[in-house]
């Protein structure tokens, strides 16, 4: 208990850290993390709060990796969160924050497959993780958390798309309809 613990103040730590762009401070942090969690969820890889937990970690640190410019490692870490997170059987689903982070490790992937030119794939986990965010505001229209995860991908693909230069009436007329389903 108290290795899980400390776990999340490292989690914890690194985000504060990531908050005030200190990404590699924020890295080292998740990275101690990740081994001290290993351990244990290697002795037990069933038991769900360790893979929940280290599916978290994996994604903190493919988000990183990501802002320091490291897209194929990023991209590594993405799919190893998503690896495990897909593991989770359907009744071990913890709802809707299953679906926020399972969103969110396909956008993580999406953004390091963009940057490393694997546009066809990254299309496929961008529409992924939007349709799953849409399904969730669906069932639930005034969860907020849900409609932060639809703001933040929002965000995430207009950020992407002026960062490559590809922003076109068509991408726009495409985020524009994906507001008004979700509204």
């Amino acid at each position: 208990m108290r290795r899980q613990e400390a776990v999340a103040t490292y989690l914890l730590h690194g985000d504060l850290l990531r908050t005030q762009g200190q990404q590699r401070l924020a890295l080292i942090d998740y990275e101690q993390a990740e081994t001290l969690l290993e351990p244990m969820w290697k002795r037990e890889p069933d038991k769900k709060s360790y893979r929940w937990q280290m599916c978290g970690v994996l994604y903190r640190i493919s988000q990183t990796q990501l802002s320091l410019g490291k897209s194929a490692a990023s991209l590594a870490q993405a799919e190893r969160a998503l690896e495990l997170l897909l593991r989770i059987a359907p009744t071990d689903q913890q709802g809707a924050s299953y679906h926020l982070l399972l969103s969110r490790v396909l956008l993580a992937r999406w953004d390091a497959r963009e940057r490393l030119g694997q546009s066809v794939a990254a299309e496929q986990d961008y529409s992924r993780a939007l349709a799953t965010v849409q399904g969730l505001l669906t069932a639930a229209p005034q969860d907020v958390q849900c409609r932060r995860a639809l703001i933040d991908s929002g965000h995430k693909t207009i950020e992407q798309w002026l960062r490559l230069g590809t922003v076109s009436y068509t991408h726009l007329d495409v985020y524009k309809r994906q507001g008004r389903r979700t509204s």
